[in-house]
């Protein structure tokens, strides 16, 4: 029964915790913009501008943000280690699962620095608490490359060339090139 006990905290206690809201300072982006790590998800970053503003940004579908000293980047999770501050992937850590963007994806740490991304059964979706999928209900999919759409809009928001609704041309004087 202690063992089970003992069991129990253990997993409680390396369960997926989000971090805090990272926040844009005068510290952390003197000199133009700066990029932080998302507080749930590796595929999500902010970007810093020079008002202290931060704008949610997300990484090509399959890479992770890679945060580390003089390294801020958007990395293939498969061929190079990434370091993201909110998802602890050592060693010790092997098997460790984290939040995908889509509910019924996962990513599991699966060498030192190195994640491999995962899907749920059918029908499924991934409990960040206990690590497992299960048939809890999704409290957020709005971040989920899957329910990306190609959209029919055919408005652009600048001056575009005829017959080419989104091929831009340069306005000068009031003179189009």
């Amino acid at each position: 029964m202690k063992f089970l006990i003992l069991a129990a905290c253990v997993a409680v206690a390396t369960a997926f915790t989000p971090a805090a809201k990272p926040v844009c300072n005068a510290d952390n982006n003197e000199g133009g913009s700066l990029l932080l790590s998302h507080e749930n998800y590796c595929q999500l970053f902010y970007s810093c501008n020079g008002d202290q503003q931060a704008f949610e940004m997300t990484c090509p579908d399959g890479y992770l943000f890679s945060w580390d000293q003089g390294l801020a980047n958007c990395v293939p999770p498969d061929s190079v280690t990434v370091t993201c501050p909110n998802w602890r992937c050592l060693s010790s850590d092997i098997g460790n699962r984290f939040p995908d963007t889509c509910c019924s994806k996962y990513w599991e740490c699966t060498s030192g620095g190195r994640y491999q991304q995962r899907s749920c059964p059918v029908g499924q979706t991934f409990n960040s608490v206990t690590e497992n999928c299960d048939f809890n209900t999704c409290t957020s999919n709005s971040y989920c490359i899957d329910n990306i759409r190609p959209s029919s809009e055919t408005h652009c928001h600048d001056v575009a060339e005829a017959n080419s609704p989104c091929t831009y041309s340069t306005v000068w004087a009031g003179v189009t090139t």
